[in-house]
């Protein structure tokens, strides 16, 4: 008998469009489902977490090679700014403090969705306001989150119970083949 795929009920019926299957027939999420992607990863086993490494590292020395990119580009911009004279000079110098602040604003936002803030805007603009940002202008999210806590609220897991957000219960133990053996007076 070939095998069902994951998910699928016994005998292979899907519920109909628009309503949602009974619990118990192979629809329940499985226990202990993490609450976020890193800690789904880190249970992977090895071999799929090194293919995940794998396919992502391309996008990672992508986004180092345009990092380096800008840093050279800012640089050259700088040693032309030297060499100019008047408006052109500060033309220069406004596009290369144009440049830094994009680069930094890259690292704040990539830094800022490891910390778990949903709105990396409104941080970004609140983390401009108060200056938390190291003599390297890399981000200070300690300060951050003591002067915006609200900014970063806490990791809920869901629940992951057949019965949350009815009545808060988990559903009645009473099956169809209870109600059956009831019916025909088996225990």
């Amino acid at each position: 008998m070939p095998e069902e795929p994951a998910g699928t009920p016994p005998g292979g019926e899907t519920p109909p469009a628009g309503q949602t299957p009974p619990p118990g027939d192979g629809y329940a999420p499985p226990p202990n489902t993490p609450a976020d992607f890193a800690e789904w990863l880190k249970s992977r086993p090895e071999a799929e977490r090194t293919q995940y490494d794998t396919h992502t590292r391309s996008l990672q020395s992508g986004l180092e090679r345009e990092r380096d990119t800008n840093r050279t580009l800012r640089q050259e911009i700088k040693n032309i700014a030297a060499q100019a004279q008047g408006a052109t000079k500060q033309e220069l110098d406004a596009l290369s403090e144009k440049l830094a602040v994009a680069d930094q604003r890259i690292d704040f936002y990539r830094q800022a969705v490891r910390e778990g803030v949903p709105n990396v805007d409104l941080a970004w603009l609140a983390a401009k306001e108060i200056g938390a940002f190291d003599k390297h202008g890399a981000p200070d999210f300690s300060t951050l989150k003591a002067q915006y806590p609200e900014l970063f609220p806490a990791r809920r897991k869901p629940a992951a119970q057949a019965g949350a957000g009815s009545d808060g219960g988990a559903p009645s133990s009473v099956d169809m083949n209870a109600f059956i053996r009831k019916s025909a007076g088996r225990p």
